[in-house]
């Protein structure tokens, strides 16, 4: 068996559950109450921005609430949306992480959500699928900023260069990648094909825990690529 990585190291939104229309639906929400719009690419420019960064953009297309506010506004209604719809999860996530927590592999969440969101989301798995949840409240800096994957593979006592990082976004890859930790882009919703990371895949669906370990192994304390070193070719 392949050396296994000290721990994988996980985005929530877009990579482990499909949550990105809540957080739509919740901006729209608040642009039509200021009688506003904006197009679908500037709501795809969002997609892994700190909840203080997509805020900013909501203000700029005429949002008249500070940051904090809306910030606390999308938050309590993307948890209303979770309690009131069926969670919508990203194919191979749910199975790769109870495979990787089998193995004795801490899972740690994170995200550029709240961590309130992630532990509610975390709470939907089983039990101690996650050992630790670090959420955007609990750094300093946000992806694209390397410091929430090292904060998270601190919380799992492991160096960043023996963790596996999952992905779906620019800045959430970037993130992984300036870390210093193996990353994995997998494709949702933006396109990050020209991202440098170590691989990009489609789906998780597609790939055992025993793929991912040697996917590990081969490119621990290599530099990540634009576009992944396997080109859009299957592992």
């Amino acid at each position: 068996m392949s050396r296994a990585p000290h721990a994988l190291l996980w985005d929530m939104d877009g990579t482990i559950v499909n949550s990105d229309p809540l957080w739509e639906r919740a901006a729209t929400e608040l642009l039509a109450e200021h009688n506003a719009t904006i197009t679908r690419e500037t709501g795809l420019s969002m997609v892994g921005l700190s909840l203080w960064k997509a805020a900013e953009i909501l203000q700029q297309h005429g949002v008249a609430l500070s940051a904090d506010e809306i910030v606390e506004r999308k938050v309590r209604r993307v948890l209303e949306l979770y309690s009131q719809t069926e969670v919508s999860w990203r194919p191979g996530a749910r199975e790769t992480l109870a495979a990787a927590k089998h193995a004795g592999i801490p899972n740690v969440m994170v995200t550029m959500a709240l961590s309130s969101i992630g532990n509610a989301v975390a709470q939907l798995l089983p039990e101690n699928t996650f050992s630790k949840v670090l959420g955007a409240d609990q750094v300093t800096a946000h992806k694209p900023h390397p410091e929430p994957y090292l904060r998270g593979a601190a919380l799992a006592g492991a160096d960043i260069r023996d963790c596996l990082i999952f992905e779906d976004s620019v800045t959430g890859i970037a993130s992984g990648a300036a870390s210093g930790g193996v990353t994995v882009g997998v494709r949702n919703l933006v396109d990050i094909s020209n991202c440098e990371a170590h691989i990009i895949v489609d789906s998780l669906q597609e790939y055992d825990l025993e793929t991912w370990f040697a996917v590990f192994n081969k490119y621990r304390g290599t530099e990540p690529v634009p576009g992944g070193y396997n080109q859009g070719a299957k592992l």
